[in-house]
């Protein structure tokens, strides 16, 4: 009898684990006091208006929920974000065709040089055509009364920044071919000067694609770069 006993018991032993390894769990929350800490508002950003009669507040949301970390990212010339942000006036994004046009080359013509290794590259021309659909934006000019006018034309813009004195704006706008070498922020661009209209004043510099910088915290692609109004003129650019 002691033997059955036994081995009953061990047999139920064995049950409960398995039973006990198969319930569900959910998200957990932390402690109070830890909770704050992570759900504290982050400090709002402040811009002074050109007259420096009026502060703008930009706000930046919290934690990111589970849901929005679960949601869909996309990876593309070293940027991640999340797709559904797209305005749907875009209309849809372009589809994938199953069958490839044809192979990825890249030649290297006889050039030597160190490169960095950068992640979530373009990889193919369907992460180009994406790129170019989700980058592509226009400029709007929003009074205080929220209505809104277009300036200029659509375009894959990475800097705006208007002048001390209002009636200019200082345009960077990313050029083709880009690269799978290297993120969006070394493809090739324009450096132009817009009247508020959106019509071109000037152009300040082409700059090309920058594939081979050397490495060094010293090293920087060559040209001009890091365009800046003055803030001592009313619209004098400096680099």
């Amino acid at each position: 009898m002691r033997k059955y006993i036994l081995f009953f018991c061990l047999a139920g032993i064995f049950i409960a684990f398995p039973l006990n390894s198969q319930q569900a769990l959910t998200w957990q929350r932390p402690p109070g006091a830890i909770a704050s800490i992570a759900k504290a508002p982050f400090t709002p950003g402040v811009s002074v208006s050109p007259s420096g009669t009026l502060v703008m507040i930009m706000e930046r949301p919290g934690m990111p929920s589970i849901d929005d970390l679960a949601g869909e990212e996309l990876r593309l010339a070293g940027i991640r974000f999340d797709p559904s942000t797209n305005s749907p006036g875009r209309g849809d994004p372009p589809e994938k065709s199953p069958v490839p046009e044809g192979p990825v080359v890249q030649e290297n013509l006889g050039e030597k040089a160190a490169v960095r290794t950068f992640q979530d590259l373009l990889q193919n021309p369907y992460d180009e055509i994406l790129f170019g659909y989700y980058a592509t934006s226009v400029i709007m000019h929003i009074d205080m009364d929220k209505n809104k006018t277009m300036i200029g034309k659509h375009g894959v813009y990475s800097g705006l920044d208007p002048s001390p004195d209002g009636n200019y704006l200082l345009v960077q706008e990313i050029q083709k071919p880009y690269s799978y070498l290297v993120p969006y922020y070394r493809f090739p661009l324009n450096v132009e000067i817009w009247d508020t209209e959106g019509r071109p004043v000037k152009l300040v510099a082409e700059i090309p694609l920058a594939e081979y910088i050397p490495q060094g915290f010293g090293a920087v692609r060559t040209g001009p770069r890091s365009f800046i109004w003055r803030s001592d003129a009313p619209a004098t650019l400096a680099w």
